[in-house]
């Protein structure tokens, strides 16, 4: 079945409208034509009841009247009262002919019949060959003729109570017919909703996926929308843009990890001239002077891992197929973070909780340490003097759980689904001389995915940001694309 296109998307709209009333409509017009049918069938019906009784009843009084005659002709013997005969003949004749025209029973009829042809016999008995009419005969042969007008009259009766079931029984049909057609299209009126429906919001799910998707950094995925023409042109600007972007993320990469590649080569000789100055090479310091040259370190030391965390976060997707997993101490990793951080720790009066077990998991050792560091970084750069941080390793049904939590500022619920966006700096104030790129979360996300683990952050607790890394003990590389 070929899906359905409209030229535009209110050309769409407008013809699911109509689509969907078209079987309101349809039950609407067979209402009216049941009830037009029933009305007409009613009207009939009781114009033929109503009928078949009134002649009923006017065949019994015309005989009785006729009857009536004969016995005063009989007793008076006045031959003035043999002229109403005739009339009343006539009229008995045409209340017969009107009854035979109504849908009676063939019984019925039958009646009919033998009454004409009784009331003919004692019509010619009385006015026959100019004898002196047989008046007894004519009374004997009543008998019979008003036993036949009762039965035609029961039988006008009888027809008025077979229309009224008639009427019933069609009204019960009608009934039927319409309910079964009020199903039938309430079921298709749903499947055109759904239907069309499904035709209005799959384009649009497809425009608001692309977007999510060109939001989130995903510039590779090609964004197609099906549907109307003005929504497939307005996919293909997007198809453009996302083309556009695409080419911006990748001279973007290429110019970070070029800027981090040249920085790196004159910070290293910076680095080492102030590593000799402190070894005395160019003449002994005083204080003052080794002072500086302290400072020339630390900050040569802190500059190296941002520019470590901006080149390591351009190569971190070509990264995730090059991964070179082994069995990884967790218990060594995290005391050698803590040795790394020790004096920035000491100076701060930092309290520093740890319960880590004697856990391996199976990760790349250099990735698994650059996470643990960079979480646990965060935590000494925002906990306050004298704060307190804390860090859990265990193993959890086959999963390695570490939680690291400090007692700082925190992060607001506005910022709970940015911390993660590369580049990304929040509110709260840090406490070193330099501050970060925003890279070190969106680089610890990032090597937690291609590991096939999480990197969260957990509402609760004494108060601070507290962070929670699920990594597989057991790593499983997926197969990539390229085979």
């Amino acid at each position: 079945m070929r899906t359905y296109r409209a030229k535009s998307f209110f050309r769409l709209v407008v013809t699911g409208l109509v689509m969907v009333a078209l079987p309101l409509i349809v039950v609407l017009i067979t209402s009216e034509v049941l009830m037009s049918r029933l009305a007409r069938h009613s009207s009939t019906s009781v114009y033929r009841s109503v009928t078949a009784g009134q002649l009923g009843r006017q065949l019994v009084e015309q005989v009785l009247n006729l009857e009536r005659r004969l016995r005063q002709y009989k007793v008076l013997g006045d031959g003035r009262l043999l002229a109403d005969v005739v009339e009343l003949h006539q009229g008995i004749r045409q209340t017969l002919t009107a009854l035979e025209a109504l849908p009676h029973a063939p019984e019925t009829r039958q009646k009919i019949r033998q009454a004409a042809e009784l009331e003919s016999e004692v019509f010619a008995t009385l006015t026959g060959d100019g004898r002196r009419p047989d008046a007894q005969g004519a009374l004997d042969a009543f008998a019979r003729l008003n036993g036949l007008s009762r039965e035609i009259y029961d039988a006008g009766l009888k027809i008025t109570y077979q229309e009224a079931g008639a009427l019933q029984g069609e009204a019960a049909r009608a009934k039927m017919v319409l309910l079964w057609l009020a199903v039938a299209m309430l079921l298709l009126t749903l499947a055109l909703v759904m239907y069309f429906s499904r035709l209005i919001s799959r384009p649009i799910k497809e425009l608001d996926g692309a977007i999510n998707r060109l939001g989130q950094g995903d510039f590779v995925t090609p964004v197609a929308v099906t549907g109307p023409q003005d929504l497939v042109f307005l996919g293909r600007r997007l198809e453009w843009l996302r083309e556009k972007l695409a080419v911006f993320e990748k001279n973007k990469s290429k110019f970070a990890a070029h800027v981090s590649h040249e920085l790196k080569t004159p910070l290293a000789s910076i680095r080492e001239g102030a590593e000799l100055l402190a070894d005395e090479v160019a003449g002994p310091l005083n204080g003052k002077q080794r002072e500086i040259v302290d400072i020339l370190n630390k900050n040569c030391t802190q500059l190296h891992t941002l520019i470590e965390n901006l080149l390591g976060f351009t190569m971190a997707e070509a990264r995730k197929t090059s991964l070179h997993p082994g069995h990884v101490a967790v218990r060594k990793v995290v005391d050698d973070v803590l040795t790394a951080h020790k004096p920035l720790v000491l100076k701060n009066s930092i309290t520093v909780n740890v319960e880590a077990e004697d856990v391996v998991v199976e990760a790349d050792p250099e990735l698994f340490r650059a996470i643990i560091n960079n979480l646990f970084s965060n935590a000494v750069k925002y906990a306050p003097v004298g704060g307190r941080i804390g860090l859990s390793a265990k193993a959890d049904n086959g999963w390695l759980v570490v939680d690291i939590s400090d007692n700082g500022p925190g992060i607001g619920e506005d910022e709970e689904q940015e911390i993660f966006r590369p580049f990304f700096q929040g509110h709260a104030t840090c406490r070193t001389p330099i501050k970060g790129t925003g890279l070190g979360l969106a680089i610890a996300l990032e090597y937690a995915k291609a590991h096939g683990g999480t990197l969260r952050l957990v509402r609760g607790g004494e108060g601070g940001a507290r962070f929670q890394l699920r990594l597989p003990l057991v790593f499983k590389m997926e197969d990539s694309d390229d085979g």
